[in-house]
């Protein structure tokens, strides 16, 4: 009896054991403590909820990454470079590190080189930039069955490509993965065995237009300007052919590393309604945007900020500064002509002797 309830014990302990594992791999940095989750990632798509690969837990440290992992990370930063983070090790991916999942017991994937941190650069407050983050990270689950991704965590959600429904839901780990994409991949996608690594790229969906434009420079629909924020772009005068990005604001500008300063400006100079809008300022007097540009002395936009009164010369684009020529002068009229003088009367005629 006694070796029957032996066997019976050590069953139940392997079944806690693999219980745990799941929450540990699944759950994991949840005992960390608690992250609010008013605000995150929602994953969007037409395969959110209907992809199907089994996750794969685990074991322990390999040495070193997987080729796949390389491959496919490599393929990312191809496509998704403007996104990302590059001053990161690793020009913005990572893959290997011989460790715990972070607050749990499980073994993390990167221990396995099976999981590969996509970094992100952060809003202001450490925030997670999702004009950027999401577009990736969209772009992964969507393609999930054809690379081999079996999980995802960016900005405090999880997701998974197997179990129920909905498959994402917030986590609350010890990092909210505000400033990477964690992604978690199969063993076939790791030993090159997926579609993405025996049909070719072909095989992935397209890549949304990765936004390269900002304040100031040409584009011609909003998908191609760089936002902040969280905010929607603008892409003013589209429909002329030539458009110029700017964003809303009230009383400052986010500022792009290596751009000209931005400056806020009142929506009616950009002949918007409502609020303001950001614009490049000069450099030296001179305006280095695209499209055409010509200097202009603007008064900032504060609105409802606290941003102290100034002015700025900003750069407005051409197709929204007046080039109607001035109209010529009304000529002097003409003076009235000086009347004909009235002709002497002739005499009377001398009467005839």
């Amino acid at each position: 009896m006694r070796g029957h309830y032996t066997k019976f014990a050590l069953l139940a302990l392997y079944a806690w054991g693999c219980a745990s594992i799941e929450e540990d791999a699944q759950v994991g940095e949840d005992k960390a403590g608690s992250r609010s989750c008013s605000q995150r990632y929602i994953p969007s798509g037409s395969r959110v909820q209907t992809q199907s690969i089994p996750y794969e837990y685990a074991q322990a440290c390999t040495g070193g990454e997987q080729s796949g992992a390389r491959k496919i990370g490599n393929y990312i930063r191809s496509q998704f470079a403007p996104l990302m983070n590059l001053s990161i090790d690793g020009r913005g991916i990572q893959i290997y590190n011989c460790r715990q999942v972070r607050g749990g017991r499980a073994r993390s994937l990167h221990s396995e080189g099976r999981a590969v941190d996509i970094f992100i650069p952060t809003q202001p407050g450490w925030v997670a930039d999702n004009a950027k983050g999401d577009i990736i990270a969209n772009w992964l689950i969507d393609n999930a069955q054809e690379l081999g991704v079996q999980q995802l965590i960016w900005d405090k959600t999880l997701w998974q490509a197997s179990g129920d429904t909905p498959r994402h839901r917030c986590y609350r780990g010890e990092s909210p993965h505000v400033d990477h994409i964690h992604l978690e991949l199969s063993w076939s996608a790791a030993r090159e065995e997926t579609l993405f690594f025996t049909d070719g790229p072909q095989s992935l969906r397209v890549p949304p237009p990765i936004p390269t434009s900002w304040f100031g420079e040409r584009c011609s629909t909003p998908n191609e300007c760089i936002t902040t924020g969280g905010q929607a772009p603008v892409c003013v005068g589209a429909e002329t052919g030539a458009g110029f990005c700017t964003i809303s604001c009230a009383g400052y500008c986010d500022d792009l590393p290596g751009a000209p300063i931005s400056f806020c400006v009142e929506a009616t100079a950009l002949q918007l309604t409502g609020g303001g809008y950001c614009l490049p300022t000069t450099s030296n007097g001179i305006c280095q945007t695209d499209p055409a540009s010509t200097p202009v002395t603007q008064a900032r936009y504060i609105g409802m900020s606290n941003a102290a009164e100034a002015n700025a010369t900003v750069c407005m684009p051409l197709s929204v500064v007046s080039t109607d020529p001035e109209p010529d002068p009304e000529p002097d009229p003409e003076p009235d002509p000086e009347p004909d003088p009235e002709p002497d009367p002739e005499p009377d005629p001398e009467p005839d002797p």
